[in-house]
């Protein structure tokens, strides 16, 4: 708990060496998958302060860990593939991270009980790839689902994290006007006349993911209220008609 904490916080040397306590604790009542989770996550702190070969070691270790458990422990298999994710990206080999995060991201998918947390983690460290990559197109579609599910949790500093990233993706929509499928759904809820927190709870959002769409979306169509977007949702929706 405090060692996630603090990763999340950016203090990522405390968190390294509250994971360490962590795994050693773990190590000593045999809880191999808790030791595996924790040997991830300290992956990700030691890649945060430069630590890149401390960080192999630490992947070297997960990866005896997870042999030592049944072969069908989706849950592990799926943090070792985001730090093996994570590390790689470190290195600059983005292909293998992106490839490496991807196949984290569909394990976690699969399996039969929802993981949100870890989905949503999986998914900021794969935009951050992509994004590195110049995937942009990819990277904002990534990191916004990352931060729907980080508002909906709530985890607030992992979603501020999440917001830096978007932040940083240059480049302009195809056209003028163009809005992502989120922004899309955000601005059709919004333009029927819903409030934010009724447009939150239709989207499954907090307000305040609906309020920061929101504001995107003003930018793009060139709009400063509710009732000017209602009206240029309707002209884009007649001309696309004729």
């Amino acid at each position: 708990m405090f060692a996630r904490s603090a990763a999340m916080s950016g203090d990522h040397a405390q968190a390294h060496e509250l994971f360490v306590q962590q795994r050693e604790q773990w190590s000593e009542t045999k809880l191999n998958e808790w030791v595996a989770e924790t040997l991830a996550d300290d992956v990700a702190s030691l890649v945060a302060v430069g630590r890149l070969e401390d960080a192999g070691r630490a992947l070297d270790e997960l990866r005896e860990v997870r042999a030592s458990l049944p072969n069908d422990w989706s849950t592990s298999d799926a943090v070792a593939a985001r730090a093996q994710g994570i590390l790689a990206a470190a290195r600059g080999d983005l292909d293998e991270a992106i490839q490496s995060l991807e196949q984290s991201r569909e394990l976690i998918e699969s399996l039969q009980a929802p993981w949100p947390y870890e989905l949503a983690r999986t998914l900021l460290a794969l935009g951050q790839a992509q994004r590195r990559a110049r995937q942009r197109a990819s990277a904002r579609a990534t990191l916004e689902r990352a931060l729907a599910i980080f508002e909906q949790l709530p985890s607030r500093l992992w979603a501020d994290q999440t917001r830096t990233e978007l932040v940083q993706i240059s480049g302009r929509p195809s056209r003028s006007g163009a809005l992502t499928a989120t922004e899309t759904r955000v601005a059709e809820v919004v333009a029927a006349g819903h409030s934010n927190a009724e447009a939150a709870q239709e989207l499954f959002m907090s307000p305040k993911t609906v309020e920061w769409n929101l504001s995107k979306i003003y930018k793009k169509l060139h709009v400063r209220s509710r009732a000017e977007l209602a009206v240029k949702l309707a002209k884009q929706s007649a001309a696309s008609q004729s």
